[in-house]
């Protein structure tokens, strides 16, 4: 925050973090009123993909499926586009080596290429 407030001495920047470690995307959307859209954004960084990947889909309670996460990001896309007037960066999952094992490979890939394939949304993915 120094960078930006030495550049914009004069703007009112602030910075909410509620990112919770180890969360889902569908647990997240349910905090998207109280915790996002309350604070009529004008940036939302959302990081996502790197617990959907890592999950291990035996675990209990059952981890949400790649379909459950990528709709829960669609849907809390579709809310900042339409309650807010914030711009949203997607940040992709971390490439951490636990995450670049052959096992985890092809859904990291799916993780970080679904949001190009839906970009009639209106958002597009920036690489990493």
């Amino acid at each position: 925050m120094p960078l930006l407030r030495a550049q914009y001495p004069t703007a009112a920047i602030g910075l909410v973090n509620e990112g919770v470690s180890g969360q889902e995307a569908p647990v997240e959307l349910l905090r998207f009123d109280s915790d996002v859209i309350s604070h009529h954004p004008d940036l939302v960084i959302w990081q996502i993909g790197t617990n959907a990947v890592w999950q291990d889909p035996g675990q209990v309670p059952r981890p949400p499926t790649f379909f459950e996460t990528t709709k829960a990001i669609q849907d809390g896309l579709g809310r900042l586009r339409n309650e807010t007037e914030a711009d949203v960066i997607l940040m992709d999952l971390q490439y951490v080596p636990a995450l670049l094992t052959p096992a985890k490979k092809n859904k990291a890939i799916a993780m970080v290429s679904w949001p190009v394939m839906g970009a009639s949304t209106c958002f597009a993915a920036l690489p990493s």
